[in-house]
């Protein structure tokens, strides 16, 4: 359910022409993990993957936040 909803977020995105979230959201679905770093692109990602139900880790000597392909 969860790869479903991540598709339909892909879709979303291509239609409003937002390409380097949409590649995010596909390197996700392929690799079942996303680093995530401080612009806003990476922000807005986060905040959108939080509202579908992905678990987020934060690393804190880096600045990075990596998703997984998990449900929470």
């Amino acid at each position: 359910m969860l790869k479903f909803r991540l598709m339909e977020f892909h879709k979303e995105l291509i239609k409003k022409g937002k390409y380097m979230e949409a590649k995010k959201v596909l390197v996700l679905l392929i690799k079942e993990k996303l680093p995530l770093g401080l612009n806003d692109s990476d922000y807005y990602l986060e905040e959108c993957f939080q509202k579908i139900g992905c678990r987020i880790s934060y690393s804190t000597r880096y600045y990075v936040a990596y998703v997984y392909l998990q449900p929470v």
